[in-house]
């Protein structure tokens, strides 16, 4: 099984394609590839949709079995936005438009609720996308996007095999 991970936003969309370990010698599987789709953050947010769903229909070069997205919970960061939802509405049409893009190309698109990461800290999350993902540099992701995409995945192969949590 191949699975793609996506972590989207209107500005820095994280991606990694994890293919699920099949033994107990390898229990993690492997990241062979991940990084961060930027769209023009100039350009104004609609605009950024046009190229965000021209990104995610590319995928469909590649042999994807599952394609797992981060959904909006609804939410708020309270500490960032005050509870004013600031960007909130953005971040969900980013979501649908690459739900809308992929659900038209794969038959297996998983919505994951942003709760996923069960208040696990960015810098945590970065942490275990490092010692999982081969070349993955916190220091190249500072919004953590590709680590959020690393480790949703692995979170996910977890949980379908009846695990509570990515081991730390």
């Amino acid at each position: 099984m191949y699975c793609v991970s996506i972590d989207p936003s209107s500005t820095a969309i994280g991606w990694t394609i994890y293919i699920p370990g099949q033994s107990m010698e390898d229990p993690f599987g492997a990241i062979p590839i991940f990084g961060v789709f930027r769209p023009n953050s100039r350009r104004k947010p609609y605009e950024r949709m046009e190229d965000i769903a021209q990104w995610a229909k590319e995928w469909e070069a590649h042999p994807i079995d599952r394609v797992l997205i981060e959904v909006p919970s609804g939410a708020v960061n309270h500490g960032r936005n005050r509870g004013g939802g600031a960007g909130l509405s953005v971040y969900g049409f980013a979501a649908g438009v690459v739900w809308s893009a992929l659900s038209d190309l794969f038959d297996a698109v998983v919505p994951i609720k942003e709760t996923w990461t069960g208040g696990f800290t960015k810098a945590k999350r970065q942490s275990v996308a490092a010692r999982h993902a081969s070349g993955y540099d916190p220091k190249q992701d500072k919004g953590g996007d590709a680590a959020d995409a690393i480790c949703m995945a692995i979170w996910y192969h977890h949980m379908r095999k009846g695990e509570k949590h990515v081991a730390a």
